[in-house]
């Protein structure tokens, strides 16, 4: 469920407010649970590495501007590393094409050259 509707959750169940900032409401969560909602609320917030603050007499889950840039640094490392990891791949397959063909694959190109001719 969204974050938004599992604090609604957590508001019913403490008896007080319990909200997310806006920025993450829409996070979708899935959470099976037997302890107490603090404990929830705290596994929560260590899980995303957020925070709870108060405000006014319930709390409000947030990204502090330190953790928004963690999560952006964390993001274009795992885009860079995907980028390298395709970069590899073709690199293997770009020095694989410069080896001279064996007999078999020599074989299969001039079966594939022949029936290319017989179609043409």
């Amino acid at each position: 469920m969204p974050l938004f509707e599992f604090a609604q959750i957590l508001t019913d169940q403490l008896r007080m407010p319990v909200s997310v900032a806006p920025d993450i409401r829409e996070t979708l969560v899935v959470a099976r649970w037997k302890g107490d909602a603090r404990g929830l609320m705290e596994s929560l917030a260590d899980y995303f590495d957020w925070t709870w603050i108060r405000e006014g007499n319930g709390y409000r889950l947030v990204r502090t501007a330190e953790q928004e840039r963690a999560e952006e640094e964390q993001y274009r490392r795992e885009r860079i590393a995907l980028f390298d990891d395709l970069r590899s791949a073709w690199r293997k397959e770009y020095e694989k094409s410069l080896l001279p063909l064996t007999e078999e694959e020599k074989r299969r190109a001039d079966d594939i050259q022949r029936a290319m001719n017989a179609i043409t």
